[in-house]
């Protein structure tokens, strides 16, 4: 699958995946995640072998949790996660609209997304916020909605989104 890939830093399986096959990830150095979804049943020998600063993101009670602790790599349920969303403020400076957010518990695997609303509630730009903050295009931006989501694939949200009206 990706076995001695160096670039890659992190996997995201997606739901449905059953099987992980053997080596998969094996001697993938930069490595740091990866996410297995609750339908994956069967995680073949050596899958991670020689990726030393993987961390494996599942479920509680999961053949991934088991995986995991059968081979001494460090786990993080996410369903025990509580993620949230505490602060949000966003600035205008000209045509862009800087967002900064402040959050607690969130996963590499889950997103916290930006939405950027102009006049009647139209949506003008939206981005992912990455390292607590993003930047939104548009001058006439009146009001920034902050959501989480447990991926950007099924867009399931995970705690209530916050909002802040834009400063000049």
């Amino acid at each position: 699958m990706f076995s001695s890939c160096s670039g890659l830093e992190r996997a995201d399986l997606k739901s449905g995946t059953e099987q992980i096959a053997a080596s998969a990830f094996s001697y993938c150095e930069n490595l740091t995640g990866v996410y297995i979804p609750e339908s994956v049943n069967q995680i073949d020998w050596g899958v991670f072998e020689g990726s030393p600063n993987v961390t494996v993101y599942g479920f509680t009670g999961s053949p991934a949790e088991s995986y995991a602790g059968d081979y001494n790599i460090p786990f993080v349920a996410i369903d025990g996660l509580n993620p949230s969303i505490s602060a949000v403020k966003a600035e205008a400076d000209g045509g862009t609209v800087t967002v900064t957010v402040e959050t607690a518990e969130i996963s590499p695997f889950q997103s916290v997304m930006a939405v950027a609303f102009g006049s009647g509630g139209t949506v003008v730009d939206s981005a992912e916020i990455e390292g607590g903050s993003a930047a939104l295009n548009g001058g006439n931006v009146k009001i920034v909605k902050v959501f989480c989501w447990d991926s950007l694939e099924s867009m399931k949200p995970l705690c209530e989104a916050k909002e802040a009206e834009v400063t000049r």
